[in-house]
């Protein structure tokens, strides 16, 4: 579709054809149709209110195509705005004049395009009835994540269809497929993803379609839809896209409340990160040298060391090589750290204890080698009057104020360039069961997703 001007007294007119003289007034042409008792409903922004007909209408949309400063002129908000508030005649006019556009100018890779917003609001108003999505109907291994189609869900009032662009793979998802952390059966697994809202229940007010979302801590992310409550949903900006995050949701915000919440770091504390350079151990290493601290961490290959001191860590110790509570304590000069982040679990809890100074916090936030044995609590005053405690990201977002708070300091520090996410690697959804696999056996640094 080609621009083509006419001036009318010196004027620009976009429609040679159309002489402005002949174009009746917004005002005239509302009065024509103020007895029509639909266009008296409709809202203060909607085009049809100002009593535009169908070809008019479109010619708006072909001025909006070709020029985008055009919007201005016809009053529309943006060509997504309006096709929300069109008829259907106006929105099968609007139709006709992208299919026309495409065929002459494509589309571009500029996502602020009014041509790609429109392209992209015709796909999302698509009827879609079935879509893609990871269900578990029984518990057990990576085997039992099952590709099925399903019915996209409906939104209950206090809820916001989200279309899927990326999920977050964690150990919690393991933990709900294992059945530790019961689920009733069936259920689509995945807590963490970032998309673009579709839909939204009668009762929320907060939220529109088109805007660009995420969550963390409901069930269904591993889909191609999924309903999320309208006050879990977090607004992204316009700086990070989606993948980045569907990265920083549950591990940012579990960083965030570790290191500020659960043992607030401060300048001259000592910090021994197991598991330092995986997804969330990368982030709490970098986020705990902004503090000032001192990190000590450990990990399982000579080449996630390295990934460890690039985030930041002073001292690595690669655990499959040299015994980590004897090292720390070298490291320390006998004295011990002021805390012990451990997502690993079984497999270094006992010797966490032994590390601590006295009244040291041991912050057991995940079991990646598997639950900790029953303890008798005497025990922690026998090592030195510690501090346990199993903190989880649910109690620290529970309230809306907490979730914004959280979600704004991690995404402020990504957004600053403080925090560094690293995206190891992107599976398609049917590939769940191998990033489950890959998860579990602990071959990965970073981050893992899922993407519909």
């Amino acid at each position: 579709m080609s621009a083509n001007y006419g001036a009318v007294n010196g004027r620009r007119n976009l429609n040679p054809e159309r002489p402005r003289e002949e174009r009746s007034t917004s005002s005239n042409r509302l009065r024509e149709t103020h007895g029509d008792p639909d266009r008296r409903k409709l809202g203060k922004d909607d085009p049809t209110r100002r009593g535009k007909n169908d070809q008019e209408v479109a010619h708006d949309f072909s001025c909006c195509l070709q020029r985008p400063q055009e919007m201005r002129r016809v009053k529309f908000n943006s060509p997504r705005a309006c096709l929300r508030r069109s008829s259907p005649a106006q929105f099968a006019a609007a139709v006709g004049v992208l299919v026309a556009a495409l065929l002459v100018r494509g589309l571009g890779d500029d996502r602020r395009d009014p041509m790609n917003l429109i392209a992209t609001e015709l796909y999302s108003q698509a009827s879609v009835t079935a879509m893609k999505a990871i269900q578990v109907q029984k518990t057990g291994g990576p085997e039992v994540l099952t590709l099925v189609d399903l019915p996209v869900p409906e939104p209950k009032p206090n809820e916001a269809l989200v279309k899927v662009s990326a999920a977050g793979v964690n150990f919690i998802d393991i933990y709900f497929r294992q059945g530790q952390y019961p689920a009733p059966l069936p259920f689509v697994d995945g807590q963490e993803a970032a998309g673009v809202v579709t839909a939204v229940g009668s009762s929320v007010k907060s939220l529109k379609t088109g805007e660009r979302v995420a969550y963390t801590g409901v069930l269904g992310a591993y889909a191609e839809y999924a309903t999320v409550p309208a006050d879990r949903l977090v607004r992204l900006p316009d700086n990070l896209d989606d993948r980045q995050a569907a990265a920083a949701m549950l591990q940012g915000m579990t960083a965030q409340y570790l290191v500020k919440t659960t043992f607030p770091l401060k300048r001259g504390d000592t910090a021994l990160i197991h598991a330092a350079a995986g997804g969330v151990g990368l982030l709490l290493v970098q986020w705990a040298k902004n503090l000032g601290a001192r990190v000590i961490g450990t990990v399982g290959s000579a080449e996630k060391a390295v990934l460890a001191r690039e985030a930041g860590a002073d001292d690595v110790i690669i655990y499959t090589q040299t015994d980590f509570e004897a090292e720390v304590k070298r490291l320390t000069d006998g004295k011990g750290v002021d805390v012990v982040y451990d997502g690993v679990g079984k497999s270094t809890f006992d010797k966490d204890m032994n590390v601590l100074r006295p009244r040291g916090y041991l912050v057991l936030f995940g079991a990646a080698s598997g639950p900790i044995p029953p303890l008798d609590p005497s025990k922690l005053a026998q090592k030195g009057s510690l501090f346990l405690t199993r903190p989880t990201l649910a109690h620290h977002i529970a309230a809306r104020e907490e979730l914004e708070s959280r979600a704004a300091d991690v995404l402020g520090m990504i957004a600053s360039g403080k925090l560094k996410l690293r995206i190891q690697h992107v599976y398609r959804l049917e590939e769940a069961q191998q990033a489950h696999r890959d998860l579990e056996a602990r071959k990965t640094t970073g981050k893992l997703l899922l993407v519909p």
